[in-house]
This record gives C-alpha cells, sequence and structure tokens, in this order.
C-alpha cells in the first residue's frame, strides 16, 4: 500500500472530527473576530475575543467529541469505533486552526485585519473541503465551495449581530 492510500484509510477513522472541528473552529473564531470589529475598534479587545473563542471553542468540542464518541461504544457494544480520546485530539486540533484568522489583528490596522481575516476563513474552509474531497472522492471544487457557502452563512449573521451592538 503506498503513502497515498495508507493516509487515506487513517483518515477517514477521523475525518468527521477533523473537518468538523475545522469548520467549527474557523467559524466561532471568525463570527467573535467578526463580530467584534464591526462592535469596537481596538484591536486588542479583538484579539482576546477571539483567543478566548478560540481556544474555549477547541476544549468544549474536544470534551464533547470524547463524550459522545465513548456514549456510540458503550451504546453498540459489538460494533467497533473510534477511540474516544483520539476523537477528542484530532477535534481539539482541529478547532485550534481558528487562530491563523486572529494573525491580522496583531498586524493590521482593524479594517484591513478584517478583510484579510475573511480571505484567509475562505482559502481555509476551501482547503477544508478539499481534504474532504480526498477522502470522499468528491469533486475537490463543489466539496470546497460547499464548505465555504455553508460556513460564510454563519460569518455573516455573525457580522450582522455585531453591527447591531457597534457603539
Amino acid at each position: 500500500m503506498n503513502i497515498k492510500k495508507f493516509l487515506i484509510e487513517k483518515t477517514k477513522l477521523t475525518v468527521k472530527d477533523w473537518v468538523f472541528g475545522g469548520e467549527d473552529g474557523l467559524m466561532v473564531t471568525f463570527g467573535a473576530v467578526l463580530g467584534m470589529s464591526a462592535a469596537i475598534s481596538e484591536s486588542n479587545l479583538i484579539i482576546l475575543a477571539g483567543l478566548l473563542a478560540t481556544l474555549s471553542n477547541a476544549i468544549s468540542m474536544a470534551a464533547g467529541d470524547y463524550l459522545s464518541t465513548k456514549s456510540q461504544a458503550e451504546i453498540s457494544k459489538h460494533k467497533e469505533f473510534k477511540n474516544p480520546i483520539l476523537s477528542a485530539i484530532v477535534m481539539f486540533l482541529a478547532c485550534l486552526i481558528g487562530l491563523v484568522i486572529i494573525l491580522p489583528f496583531i498586524f493590521l490596522d482593524v479594517s484591513s485585519a478584517r478583510i484579510l481575516s475573511i480571505a484567509l476563513t475562505i482559502f481555509l474552509l476551501f482547503s477544508i473541503g478539499i481534504f474532504k474531497s480526498m477522502v470522499s472522492k468528491r469533486s475537490w471544487l463543489r466539496s470546497g465551495f460547499e464548505m465555504v457557502i455553508i460556513a460564510m452563512i454563519a460569518g455573516i449573521l455573525s457580522y450582522y449581530i455585531g453591527t447591531r451592538f457597534a457603539r
């Protein structure tokens, strides 16, 4: 078996965690920083909100994934299920991808950072879609656009909510 096939087979066990955690990690952080940047103009507070959202989301999602995976295994004792600890670790790591979209707020003014954050989020969501297509054998283009469109609806709603609280 070549390395690519081996990695795809191993990834199939955790693809749900990578896709769910990656999308959720990006969109929770994206929603926090985009919503905050619509409401305030202090970069340090936007960064803090993004960090808190990312880390609390990663911890919560990992705990939830562990508990749900363990529960599923306990209910279905005759079927093989993935390791709940591995599932939780993958979910935690996948959620941390949201940290990437905080970086523009460290180096740029809020307006420029918001634009770069949106671009990074779209790029990363599309990349997660491509990753999913490698395992699912779906069209990479369709999978990438599906991730972007569904996730960006949530981002637009978060931004709208933030504008309602603007000072």
